[in-house]
């Protein structure tokens, strides 16, 4: 036998051929097949714009993102004063980041932390220098120092390197930052650019991500088509010169690509086959065959652009990431494997993330109302189509999108963790949260679910989908030694019975369910454990966990 050797995420090939008296024989054909690097940890995430360390601590989160979400303009304006930068406090929204805290307390806590890059500033004309609350508009990120007529000035270039190389030095995890503190030409104790943290001991960044979400705040530009994806070019070019400052600083530093929108996964996954329920073509009460979103312009340019941003700028990041705000649990599967299947076209497999992630992404029944209201400005997130949101959904979906996410072989996986009303978003997002957006925030059932989780699958080592027919999610979480612990629900109308004795092989199993409600006083309500018959488990909706007894 012949066997081609090559790292984790690449193909290998492998052939035989037989050896007898007369000497050999000829090659067979060759096989190839591909590798993937062990899921790593942490894996349970969440994501906020507000950092949560005490909430994040007490769900039993691994790992953060979104906190914090660096935007050039907020920490240099090169027009002004090149290489002035201010990490240590700035406002946005109305709400104060300060980054060099959130990296120390995340660090403190146990917790890894990743930076956001966001070509947004005085680099790029079109654009605000900050996101204001009133703001209709989205602002635009761009390749660093384009103007109006598409060319690029070179010294708005270099800031932008000298800038992600700063950044990086400040937050690689070393007392090196690039010049000597204290120096004139460095940082200097009482100015505001000093490190806002013990500089002998200072935080680790644990990934870069650049740029936030494809294509919601990138530039756009009218003359593009499939055939000459522009924006897509300009951002593997902002890509390429952002990845290289970063390796040049830290060469083990971990870069994220930035992630694709959820509602264009599913206009992709759903127009190639790959999420089988009609409600996958479902927008705005109008349902899309497969033909006519492929016949689209917008398919087709997304098409174009996630593949080109796929080929030409896969030597300049580690991770994928896919944004997964969930409407119904049923596309998340095919989303990811899209996505994975668009890597083997180009030779590679490379692990997927979700930095942002939550569901249900409905709207409350007001809004519903509000919107189908002609009278009435409804909110701009958001498709009435799916029906309303409500708490107990949201906790079902912690589990559910959790268990999916690990079940498609996702590495990383975060949820919604704040319904934070002050920022620009609005619908959906103000509702998804583990933790409500109220003036009193209130700790909804999906947190003590997520509690829950982490508390039964944190440290598994392999997960496994089994097959219990259309419709029944059945799933193993296997841990180092032999514990083994099962996540049960079924999507039929009126649920349906399994017979788990093939893997637990006891009379009994141990029920535990998750929490969907909260008492009078805003208490959660365990429901308790039960034990029943191994070989006759009901199974509905809401899931569960299964647990042999010991």
């Amino acid at each position: 036998m012949e066997l081609s050797f090559a790292g984790d995420g690449n193909p290998r090939y492998w052939r035989v051929r037989a050896q007898n008296v007369s000497g050999w024989g000829e090659w067979s054909a060759g096989w190839s097949f591909m590798t993937i690097a062990p899921p790593e940890k942490p894996r349970f995430g969440l994501h906020s714009r507000l950092f949560l360390p005490q909430s994040t601590l007490e769900v039993g989160a691994e790992w953060i993102s979104f906190s914090p979400q660096i935007f050039w303009g907020d920490v240099e304006d090169p027009t002004i004063q090149a290489g002035a930068y201010k990490y240590s406090g700035y406002n946005k929204l109305d709400l104060n980041f300060n980054f060099d805290k959130t990296f120390s307390c995340s660090k403190s806590m146990g917790i890894k932390n990743g930076l956001t890059f966001t070509c947004l500033g005085p680099g790029t004309p079109r654009a605000w220098i900050k996101w204001q609350k009133d703001t209709t508009q989205l602002p635009v990120d761009d390749y660093p120092g384009t103007q109006e007529d598409g060319s690029v000035d070179p010294v708005l270039e270099q800031a932008w390197i000298d800038f992600v190389k700063k950044t990086i030095e400040r937050y690689d995890g070393d007392s090196d930052f690039g010049c000597t503190l204290n120096a004139p030409d460095c940082y200097c104790e009482g100015d505001n650019q000093y490190p806002d943290f013990d500089p002998s001991n200072p935080p680790k960044a644990d990934f870069y991500h650049i740029e936030e979400e494809w294509k919601t705040s990138w530039w756009h530009d009218e003359d593009e088509t499939p055939d000459n994806p522009i924006s897509a070019i300009r951002y593997v070019k902002l890509l390429k010169i952002t990845s290289q400052a970063i390796r040049e600083v830290d060469p083990e530093a971990k870069i994220v690509l930035v992630g694709p929108a959820n509602g264009l996964i599913r206009l992709m996954a759903f127009a190639n086959g790959y999420i089988d329920d009609p409600d996958g073509g479902l927008r705005k009460g109008i349902y899309y065959t497969r033909d006519e979103i492929r016949d689209s312009l917008l398919y087709q340019l997304t098409k174009a652009e996630i593949e080109y941003i796929l080929r030409e700028g896969k030597n300049y990041f580690d991770v994928v990431d896919v944004h997964l705000y969930e409407e119904k649990t049923s596309f998340i599967e095919g989303k990811v494997k899209w996505l994975k299947d668009k890597m083997m076209e180009q030779g590679y497999q490379k692990p997927i993330w979700s930095i942002e992630a939550g569901g249900p992404f409905k709207l409350s029944q007001e809004e519903i109302d509000c919107i189908l209201d002609p009278l009435c400005e409804g909110p701009i997130n958001g498709d009435y189509s799916f029906g309303p949101y409500t708490d107990k959904e949201n906790a079902e979906f912690v589990l559910k999108l959790f268990t999916l996410a690990f079940g498609s072989q996702m590495d990383r996986f975060t949820f919604s963790a704040s319904a934070c009303e002050k920022l620009y978003w609005d619908g959906p997002f103000t509702h998804m949260g583990l933790i409500s957006g109220d003036e009193v925030p209130i700790k909804k059932p999906s947190f003590y679910t997520y509690k829950l989780m982490t508390s039964k699958l944190r440290n598994f080592d392999i997960v496994t989908k089994l097959d219990y027919g259309l419709n029944n999610y059945i799933f193993k979480f296997g841990f180092e030694g032999t514990n083994q612990v099962f996540v049960l629900w079924s999507e039929k109308k009126g649920g349906d019975v399994i017979d788990l004795y093939d893997y637990i092989s006891t009379d009994n199993v141990k029920i535990t369910h998750i929490v969907t409600e909260l008492d009078v006083d805003n208490n959660p309500i365990y429901p308790p454990d039960e034990i029943i018959s191994t070989s006759w488990i009901p199974i509905y909706g809401t899931p569960v966990f299964a647990q042999k007894i010991d």
